[in-house]
């Protein structure tokens, strides 16, 4: 992997655990929820390879981004983008859960 590339993965746990913890000192959802949606202000902001970027990262499926960002108004984009990002990291967690079963 070249060193950009470590670099994200270090930049994406980072901010995982930036999240758990807002989950931790909250005990919300809704905290980390609104953690994630202003990152993805942010990397909107940035412009949209920062943003497809960090989709990348946590692996949500590049069609579904796509599909998502046509049938949605640009204003909503955060929180349904946020919505695909918690859905994925559920995802990886039940996957794992299995796996070690």
């Amino acid at each position: 992997m070249e060193p950009s590339g470590q670099l994200a993965l270090v930049e994406l746990e980072v901010l995982l655990s930036q999240y758990l913890e807002s989950y931790t000192q909250t005990g919300s959802l809704e905290a980390i929820k609104s953690n994630i949606a202003a990152h993805i202000h942010d990397l909107l902001g940035a412009g949209m390879p920062k943003l497809m970027n960090f989709m990348y990262l946590v692996d949500v499926k590049e069609e579904l981004f796509k599909t998502t960002l046509a049938n949605t108004i640009e204003s909503e984009w955060p929180k349904v983008l946020t919505r695909l990002v918690i859905e994925r990291l559920l995802e990886k967690v039940y996957t794992r859960l299995q796996n070690r079963k």
